[in-house]
């Protein structure tokens, strides 16, 4: 009999970062004040991990902090779900409404010569 073989999609349609390859740092807020880890951002959303189960759909808003300015996305939770189980933890994502400059720290180019 021959193994089964399952081909893996990419089903993302635009680049996603870690905090650490952006300006943002890592700790936000999701409203109406529940701290949250975020896991990677792209333009038009966010992975983030939360100690609070919350509902898919539902209308809401994530504070970012980026060096020193903190910044308010708005958007809708697009899932949710167990990540964890000792603390119990749960990943969602935010779809935002509008894109958001991720804002990427400019590579320093070697010098020639």
């Amino acid at each position: 009999m021959a193994p089964i073989t399952a081909a893996m999609t990419e089903r993302r349609s635009e680049r996603r970062y870690a905090t650490t390859a952006t300006r943002w740092q890592p700790e936000a807020l999701l409203r109406p004040g529940i701290p949250v880890v975020v896991l990677n951002i792209s333009a038009h959303g966010v992975l983030f991990e939360s100690a609070v189960r919350l509902r898919p759909g539902v209308r809401t808003e994530i504070q970012i902090v980026q060096e020193d300015r903190r910044t308010s996305v708005r958007g809708h939770l697009v899932r949710c779900q167990v990540f964890g189980l000792g603390p119990l933890r749960y990943r969602g994502v935010l779809m935002f409404d509008e894109v958001v400059d991720i804002d990427l720290p400019h590579q320093e180019k070697p010098e020639k010569g």
